[in-house]
């Protein structure tokens, strides 16, 4: 049963360029992005317009291997600024909308300094969704022995981490083939945005 270890996925990304770790941060930013789209409705705060165009943004960049720094950080700004505002009010898939959001964030910090750990922390925020989304679904008690290892195995989740285990392979193959790396990475991007449909099942 696969399980999710940031320092673990931290060590794997670091051997890979810049442009990899951004790729596989993009990918599990991109798979959240329906849920940050779905709340765009019920709160103010939150611009699934604006969303989608930075993420569409970093692919370009990824596709070009070309990162402007100085659009990374006003979208990075733009980000902080479409956090769900809590103040604002609670509504059903806040929480789902915060994780994509900083998902995002995560993978233009990716792309600004090229930190494994940032772009292992866009991954996580998947984990945190599916997560919080089995426990509320499911009505577990996460603190019950066991709970985490029930939680682990749910299909939902093995699926998610089947897929970041899978961009994994992919980049490091890119890696030892920078040949083939523009191919992957379309590749990949193709498949979060299909994955995205069914990220909660």
């Amino acid at each position: 049963m696969l399980t999710f270890d940031r320092k673990q996925l931290t060590d794997h990304l670091e051997p890979l360029p810049k442009r990899l770790r951004v790729a596989f941060a993009a990918a599990c930013a991109q798979r959240q992005l329906p849920n940050y789209v779905s709340a765009s409705a019920a709160n103010p705060r939150t611009d699934a317009d604006a969303a989608t165009r930075m993420l569409h943004g970093l692919w370009d960049a990824i596709a070009r291997n070309a990162f402007d720094s100085k659009r990374i950080q006003r979208d990075l700004s733009v980000c902080r600024a479409l956090l769900p505002d809590y103040d604002n009010g609670y509504f059903e898939g806040i929480e789902f909308a915060d994780d994509a959001i900083v998902s995002i964030g995560l993978a233009l910090d990716t792309a600004l300094k090229g930190a494994s750990h940032d772009a292992a922390g866009s991954a996580e925020r998947a984990f945190s969704a599916l997560d919080e989304y089995i426990i509320r679904r499911f009505h577990i008690d996460d603190s019950a022995p066991g709970a985490e290892s029930l939680i682990d195995s749910f299909p939902i989740m093995q699926a998610e981490l089947s897929r970041q285990q899978a961009d994994l392979a992919d980049l490091h193959a890119a890696a030892k083939n920078p040949g083939s790396e523009a191919a992957i990475i379309v590749r990949i991007k193709r498949r979060a945005e299909s994955d995205a449909t069914s990220f909660f099942g």
